[in-house]
């Protein structure tokens, strides 16, 4: 009987830690929210944002897409058109983002467009809350699957850009555009798929950092002169290949971030953003 009256009250407390470990795993999850609304509220306040979108208001492809910044550096959605039937093709789907709370968009052949982000003193930064889900609807003949994620302007010739592949070669880049060229951050990992994932690119006017979930997984030095262009700032398609993104967030900063508070914001918003 005694062994018995053991075995009940150990069966009690591992009922009791499993309940406690719920419940703190659905505060935790809604502190993240609430920290991240707080984070929004001081992005918005922030000087050295230039541009700054959460999609919280969009309802379809037709919402344009405030800049938080108050720069006005607004979106709008361009759906992809067919060069043979010159038809419209309106894929753009509105989603749950991080959180249940919060809007996100998925898109494929279409992209998000603005006038183009002026980069100063050759400091800045862009950070992007993203989760890709395969190649698109527009594959490189013969078979490259690739795609944009984002990009002010096109990343070769000028600008700069976030690219991934995934064939032939499995990569995810940060590009600078130079003349008939360009420089290049590469990290050849494939990351995964169907999870939110948080991209981070700097440049400092000396070296090119590229960070995934708060780890920099790639850099390059670059000391050179930046080319601006005039082509516009895209989230989404570009040319060539497309991939499935999903965007919950992008943030353009005049600055290049440190190490430390990528880490601080990559690393905390893996963690919270259920995959």
């Amino acid at each position: 009987m005694r062994d018995l009256e053991e075995g009940d009250m150990r069966f009690a407390r591992c009922i009791f830690i499993i309940l406690i470990a719920l419940v703190s795993g659905a505060k935790g999850q809604g502190t993240g929210y609430s920290d991240w609304m707080k984070r929004r509220d001081a992005l918005k306040q922030d000087s050295s944002v230039v541009r700054y979108y959460t999609f919280e208001d969009v309802t379809d492809s037709s919402s344009i897409v405030k800049d938080l910044s108050g720069k006005g550096g607004d979106l709008k959605f361009f759906p992809f058109v067919d060069a043979t039937t010159k038809e419209k093709i309106d894929d753009l789907k509105v989603i749950e983002g991080r959180w249940p709370e919060k809007k996100a968009v998925s898109l494929d052949r279409g992209w998000y467009q603005g006038t183009p982000v002026e980069i100063v003193d050759k400091n800045f930064t862009v950070e992007i809350w993203m989760r890709k889900n395969g190649p698109g609807s527009i594959i490189v003949p013969p078979n490259q699957k690739r795609g944009y994620i984002i990009s002010g302007p096109a990343g070769w010739g000028a600008g700069w850009r976030l690219k991934t592949e995934y064939f032939p070669t499995p990569y995810l880049t940060f590009d600078i555009g130079i003349p008939k060229n360009n420089v290049r951050a590469m990290s050849s990992r494939m990351y995964s798929d169907k999870i939110w994932h948080h991209v981070a690119a700097t440049w400092d006017g000396r070296e090119m950092k590229l960070y995934v979930d708060g780890e920099m997984v790639a850099s390059k030095e670059y000391a050179g002169e930046y080319f601006p262009g005039k082509s516009p700032f895209r989230i989404g398609y570009r040319s060539g290949g497309s991939i499935l993104l999903d965007v919950d967030e992008v943030v353009v900063y005049n600055r290049a971030l440190s190490a430390e508070e990528i880490a601080k914001t990559g690393k905390v918003s893996a963690v919270l953003s259920p995959q």
